[in-house]
């Protein structure tokens, strides 16, 4: 990573000399010296010698990164976000708060976790509830999506149950 910052760094001194301004620029990332228009990756293409070596600007969207291991744009996960286009990560959700189903776009798709006893419902709305789990069933997970079934025969003496020793 270092050479190819060295090589580009070279690159742009040799180019743009007496250090002018390139109006519109500025560095993407804290690890790249790379200059690319906001929004925008820079991403270098290996050569056959470090003088061939190619370097381009990519814009990930909002709720994606640019992956340098795959060199291509990825969702964030569950439980990240990113707002920004052309980013090399995602942030993770505030605390007790998780996204679901990756590439979220914004820090308000982080929704407060679902406790035990409870699961997830998706509204068609796009909104995400934690509902408590009917009687009869329990959950022993956090960020669960159903209830499991009490054992037949038994049942829970209460909306959500915790743990299948709560089915009696």
């Amino acid at each position: 990573m270092m050479q190819e910052l060295d090589i580009l760094d070279k690159f742009l001194k040799e180019s743009f000399p007496n250090n002018a301004n390139m109006p519109g620029m500025q560095v993407s990332s804290a690890a790249s010296s790379a200059a690319c228009p906001v929004g925008k990756v820079v991403i270098i293409a290996p050569g056959d010698s470090p003088e061939l070596e190619r370097t381009s600007c990519v814009e990930c969207p909002a709720g994606s990164y640019y992956n340098r291991d795959s060199q291509t744009c990825e969702n964030c996960q569950e439980g990240s976000f990113q707002n920004r286009t052309g980013q090399l990560s995602c942030e993770p959700c505030p605390a007790g708060k998780w996204s679901v189903g990756g590439h979220a776009k914004n820090f308000t798709e982080c929704i407060g976790i679902c406790e035990p006893g409870e699961y997830t419902m998706h509204e068609e709305s796009g909104s995400i509830n934690c509902l408590m789990c009917p009687i009869g069933t329990y959950q022993p997970k956090y960020r669960a999506k159903k209830c499991e079934s009490c054992p037949s025969g038994k049942t829970t003496a209460q909306k959500a149950s915790t743990s299948i020793n709560d089915c009696v």
